[in-house]
């Protein structure tokens, strides 16, 4: 009976020293960042100058149902169904020999790992240079991402299927988009829309423009359009289960009637979102918003069309830094949290992309109207957009992330977070 005994308390006694042991692991700091303020990379720039050419793409994002739906949490059910279908969209503009190819996904978010996956299958093709963006779409599918933890964070569990699916139609209208390149115009303008978007944070205005990019052939046939607004998506139901790309797809959709493939990218939206005209039921709502986008979208007056003129993709690479979690979890959770964090992404890629008479300026999360402001200003460019390239999650300004208000409070990183990008698209803009 003794030997009983001292074998029950020797277990106890190693099955408590192994939850000491994993709560001290837990709550020891593992991210590893260099002290003092880091270096940020330039990488080598890639440009061409002469006659504008163009071609565009789109390939249908097959998955199998029932699959994983992104966007809510790990709670979220399911999707049974589906909707309206995923799509990858591709636009390719060259000059000079330089080819740049713009690349769309209807997906949540754009982990950097699908993004190097995606730019280097398509500089394979020939590109000299690869932008690819999620179009933040809250009901798409899930299983994207290779990393396991982020099975908790609303994306889901790895899926290898879901993942050559986003990959193959990527592959896809990039191909088209580079096969059908011919000489091209590119027009731009811009607009105010308030009416369809609002803050989503208490005495924050939102970013209400809209731009508005025409590509076309010499004989003035529609080859692709850009269209760059800032608003959150999420207007398909949350708990409804049916796989949906919500409105950025729909309004691509609508625009595409009138021929040629249209690429929606989500600018400062951060703090924005959409503003549904009238009372539609829930499951309209998506429609009916895609609708008034689109029919605002061809109200926007165009500049003269420019059939030649310069490509230009430059980056810079930021190392981040110590995540910083007191926002999103309160005492014994940070350091845990922040161990996690860590595995989200240890640098941030700011790319400022030319083609022709548009420069934009893309950034690895979902920054606010002030913050994406600033990033422009600091890159010399039109618009910025978001949640292109990696994932960071939130931006925000120094003084919201001191407040802890506004969208400040989904925040992975410090307030420095922001003037680092800033300093990062500066060094895109230098000649």
């Amino acid at each position: 009976m003794g030997t009983t005994r001292d074998r029950k308390r020797l277990f106890r006694l190693a099955l408590g020293l192994g939850a000491l042991g994993a709560l001290g692991w837990a709550w020891t700091d593992h991210c590893r960042v260099p002290s003092g303020a880091a270096d940020i990379s330039r990488l080598p720039e890639v440009k061409g100058q002469g006659p504008l050419e163009a071609g565009a793409g789109r390939a249908r994002i097959q998955v199998s149902l029932p699959v994983t739906r992104a966007g809510y949490g790990p709670s979220e059910p399911r999707a049974e169904r589906q909707v309206a279908p995923l799509s990858a969209r591709a636009l390719a503009v060259g000059a000079g020999g330089v080819k740049l190819v713009v690349v769309t996904l209807d997906l949540l978010t754009l982990p950097e790992s699908l993004a190097a996956e995606v730019s280097r299958e398509v500089e394979a093709m020939g590109a000299g240079a690869v932008l690819v963006a999620a179009t933040h779409s809250h009901s798409s599918v899930g299983g994207y991402d290779d990393r396991k933890e982020m099975g908790f964070t609303g994306v889901g569990w790895p899926d290898a299927a879901v993942r050559g699916a986003v990959v193959g139609a990527a592959k896809e209208a990039a191909k088209q988009a580079l096969g059908s390149m011919a000489r091209a115009r590119i027009a731009v303008g811009s607009a105010e829309a308030p009416e369809l978007v609002a803050s989503r944070a208490e005495g924050e205005a939102p970013d209400g423009r809209l731009t508005r990019v025409r590509v076309e052939s010499e004989a003035g046939q529609p080859v692709a359009e850009v269209l760059v607004f800032s608003a959150h998506p999420t207007l398909q139901p949350r708990r409804d289960g049916a796989l949906s790309p919500d409105y950025p797809a729909a309004v691509s959709e609508a625009l595409e009637a009138g021929g040629g493939v249209v690429l929606t990218l989500v600018g400062a939206g951060g703090n924005a979102m959409a503003q549904v005209p009238g009372a539609p039921a829930p499951e309209a709502r998506v429609e009916a918003f895609a609708r008034a986008l689109a029919g605002r979208a061809r109200q926007v007056a165009l500049g003269p069309a420019v059939g030649e003129g310069a490509v230009r993709s430059a980056a810079a690479v930021m190392p981040l830094p110590h995540p910083d979690a007191s926002r999103l979890v309160g005492g014994w959770l940070r350091r845990p949290a922040e161990n996690a964090l860590c595995g989200l992404a240890r640098e941030a890629k700011v790319a400022r992309w030319t083609l022709g008479p548009l420069t934009l300026v893309a950034v690895p999360g979902e920054i606010t109207a002030a913050a994406g402001a600033r990033v422009e200003r600091a890159a010399r460019a039109d618009r910025v957009v978001s949640l292109a390239n990696g994932y960071v999650g939130y931006v925000d300004t120094e003084d919201q992330v001191s407040r802890r208000t506004g969208e400040s409070r989904r925040q992975y990183f410090p307030a420095e977070l922001l003037s680092g990008l800033e300093r990062a698209a500066a060094l895109t803009s230098s000649e």
